[in-house]
Formats: C-alpha cells, structure tokens, sequence
C-alpha cells in the first residue's frame, strides 16, 4: 500500500455538521490530514479542499463515503502534484 498526496475537493452548503462529517471520515481511517480548506466558490456554494496522504483505494472509499452525505453536491479527487 504505497502512499501519496491526494487532494478531495467537495462543493456543497456551508454547514458545521457537513465540516464535522468529513473530518469524522478521515479520523475513522487515520489519514493523516496536511491541509483543510474551505472557501466560498463562485456560484455561492462553499468549497472543501483537503490534502492526504493516503493509498488511492482509502481515497476513493472517502470519496464514495462524501457523497452519500446529502449537504454535498459533488465530490472529486486527483493526485496532488
């Protein structure tokens, strides 16, 4: 299981038990977090970017995880650089 940087970057409503629900998911699977962010994007939903180092399997897991989570209109991922 070879490790490398994956950023997820989520769209979605800016709400604290949306915040608190994706962090849950990375504390569970003990992925390490190296940046949080969460900004406003252009069509006034809010952006979550979040930097990991994680296998791309655990990756997709989150990512599958985040988009059952209803708040959340749409979650991505790819290798950071």
């Amino acid at each position: 299981m070879e490790l490398q940087k994956f950023t997820v970057t989520a769209f979605g409503k800016n709400r604290v038990d949306v915040l608190n629900r994706i962090t849950s998911l990375y504390l569970q699977k003990n992925i390490p977090v190296e940046s949080f962010m969460l900004s406003q994007s252009e069509n006034g939903e809010s952006r979550y970017q979040i930097c990991a180092n994680a296998s791309e399997e655990l990756i997709v897991r989150i990512v599958n995880q985040m988009n059952n989570i209803v708040d959340l209109t749409s979650v991505q991922y790819a290798k950071a650089v």
